[in-house]
């Protein structure tokens, strides 16, 4: 018989064994058995003691998206094995601890939509250097460009412009780089398509192969995010069109079914 704790007695040996370098740590149980809420209560224990200690990765964001359970009959198992993306489960394992990444992006699953969001959260590799980095930078800028809370690092409205407006910086050099260097013909044009996950993840790949092969000197930017993310990002421009299952509720948003 396996030996009992309590979450007390959990949070001290991890802190122990994590005093060196970052650990891993798995809650296994059947479902409904309270994996999530222990893991919740878990996390804000340890980062009470010291801020961005531990963060969740849940095995729940590797749902295998409907498109594919209900032609294949397993719907109704969604939360067996094989309705989960057990290899890609594993590689984000790897990625993790090999620690050869800044940080590393993860899937979280969306119950109100029923998908998973494919890099939702960002688990820094480094938190303390991460930390350091972020509030260099809002330091120079003089401007809150993150919120912190123990789940997650979401940027503010003033991050998002930040990141946009950088972003655009990013690609008029690459572009002068390729322009200058020969490798490539000049690219004149670019287009910013938002979209589900599901529509990235089964088809988005196939359209843009052939309007590259049409229109090659045109770039294609896509923006993955949940229905509610691709409105607001066509309503404020930051997008030219968007890929969604749920009509405009924007007056200002045209709406075209495609299905």
């Amino acid at each position: 018989m396996a030996p009992s704790i309590d979450l007390k007695e959990l949070q001290e040996l991890i802190q122990q064994r994590s005093s060196q370098e970052r650990i891993l740590v798995a809650l296994a149980g059947p479902p409904g058995s309270g994996k999530s809420t222990i893991a919740g209560e878990l996390e804000s224990a340890l980062n009470q003691e010291k801020q961005e200690h531990a963060m969740i990765l849940p095995m729940d964001g590797f749902h295998y998206d409907d498109l594919y359970l209900v032609p294949a009959g397993l719907r109704p198992r969604k939360g067996a094995p094989q309705t989960f993306d057990v290899w890609g489960f594993y590689h984000i394992l790897r990625r993790l601890r090999e620690r050869q990444e800044e940080f590393v992006a993860v899937p979280i699953f969306d119950r109100d939509l029923e998908i998973a969001r494919a890099g939702a959260r960002l688990i820094p590799i480094s938190q303390s250097a991460f930390s350091r980095r972020i509030e260099k930078l809002e330091s120079t800028l003089e401007a809150k460009l993150v919120e912190r809370t123990t789940r997650r690092v979401t940027l503010t409205a003033v991050g998002r412009d930040f990141y946009r407006n950088v972003s655009r910086i990013m690609t008029d050099l690459d572009n002068t780089v390729l322009g200058v260097k020969g490798v490539a013909d000049p690219i004149f044009n670019e287009v910013t398509v938002a979209c589900v996950p599901s529509a990235v993840n089964y088809f988005a790949s196939d359209v843009i192969r052939k309007f590259h092969k049409n229109h090659p000197s045109t770039r294609v930017k896509l923006i993955d995010s949940s229905s509610n993310e691709v409105l607001l990002t066509v309503a404020r421009g930051d997008a030219d069109f968007g890929v969604n299952f749920v009509g405009s509720l924007d007056t200002e948003v045209e709406f075209e079914p495609l299905l």
